[in-house]
């Protein structure tokens, strides 16, 4: 079996490789994670999803925050860490808002199943 290299920059124009079979194999993975966890597609499944993620997004907000005090000395690379703290936390931003309007959601559905079996 043959692999090919995918080159691609990050934000702070380092290049990375990764085999093809590896993008393969985090597809699969996530194909694999939908299969096999049917309440990825509730609200509840979406709740414990965005968690995850705010929590992630807490970690990369740290490592950038100590990214940027190390390259305190490299104007240039400095102000691309700044403009990933600034990405990072605009999407954190929006996670935290997709997650209240999430609880909203299950609230609503809440109201609607409770209507429901009240005209039953």
């Amino acid at each position: 079996m043959s692999t090919s290299i995918v080159e691609y920059s990050d934000s702070v124009h380092c290049e990375h490789y990764l085999e093809a079979s590896e993008i393969d194999e985090a597809a699969n993975a996530q194909e694999t994670m939908q299969a096999s966890d049917p309440s990825f597609g509730t609200i509840e499944g979406t709740e414990r999803y965005l968690a995850l993620l705010s929590d992630k997004i807490g970690e990369v907000l740290n490592e950038a925050r100590g990214e940027l005090s190390k390259s305190k000395f490299n104007h240039h690379r400095s102000q691309t860490w700044q403009m990933v703290l600034y990405t990072t936390k605009k999407l954190s931003s929006h996670i935290e808002i997709s997650r209240k309007l999430m609880t909203d959601l299950d609230a609503l559905r809440n109201v609607l199943d409770a209507g429901c079996s009240a005209l039953r």
